[in-house]
């Protein structure tokens, strides 16, 4: 196991379904970053016991948990509101489209009903913002999701955005962390031109190369030096339409050894 992960330079992890995880979903106070790393944890935890050498289709060593990582079947998504959450932590946009398509492929889906951005914590400019969702256009355009948004985008930056943009983004994610309060004018402009709006408590930082590496590391007793840097997180959830039932929720981790 730890010969097959030293020689990997790419991987995909796969909490599965962690929703019913009594040991995550009542610890409290438990923020996303830290429900993620647990949930990748467990997948490592399962994938050890017998690993299996299972790849994606840009060839990332796939390593997944294996009673909690389940397809969604073609019977059960006539029922479901499937909502694709993406974090990139480079203004890389390539990583957009690898990121949603490898989660819909991963869980069986051929789409889904809500795409949202969530951009890289720094670095912002309108230029960068163009280019990832210039993707996401794209991906409506193909049919993976009739609505789109993205996160985190102040009143200026979000008016920016949609100005420029063919594809217009319909949601906006906000974290009241860190504003407290819905800032007026933001709201006052999402009325405008019917964005609505949403609130998250989703870390800035929702993956760090720190966290990822200690947790790979861990099964082989955390002598390896070798460090990992994440590409992009997926988090997907479910709920049960017209009855608000809160069904999936899991994680997707892209990660790439450190070049040192």
């Amino acid at each position: 196991m730890s010969a097959l992960l030293e020689k990997e330079g790419e991987l995909i992890l796969h909490s599965g379904n962690i929703s019913g995880l009594t040991k995550l979903t009542k610890r409290a106070g438990q923020s996303a970053a830290s429900e993620l790393l647990s949930g990748i944890e467990g997948a490592l935890e399962s994938w050890v016991s017998s690993p299996i050498e299972e790849r994606t289709s840009s060839g990332a060593l796939l390593i997944q948990h294996k009673s909690l990582a389940k397809p969604i079947s073609t019977s059960d998504r006539q029922e479901l509101m499937i909502t694709v959450k993406v974090f990139v932590t480079d203004w890389d946009a390539k990583l957009v489209r690898d990121a949603v398509l490898c989660a819909l492929h991963q869980l069986g889906l051929q789409d889904c009903d809500m795409i949202i951005l969530a951009p890289p914590p720094s670095g912002y400019s309108v230029e960068k913002m163009k280019l990832l969702w210039r993707e996401i256009g794209q991906l409506t355009t193909e049919g993976k999701s009739p609505v789109v948004g993205v996160a985190d985008l102040d009143k200026n930056q979000i008016q920016q955005l949609y100005d420029c943009v063919d594809v217009k983004p319909t949601v906006n994610q906000v974290n009241l962390a860190s504003c407290c309060v819905m800032p007026e004018d933001l709201v006052e402009y999402a009325k405008t031109v019917n964005i609505k709006l949403f609130t998250h408590n989703d870390d800035p930082d929702v993956v760090s190369a720190e966290g990822v590496t200690q947790v790979i590391n861990k099964p082989m007793g955390g002598t390896s030096q070798v460090r990992w840097n994440p590409s992009w997180v997926v988090r997907y959830s479910t709920q049960v339409k017209c009855r608000g039932i809160l069904g999936r929720r899991g994680y997707f981790v892209h990660v790439k050894k450190f070049a040192k």
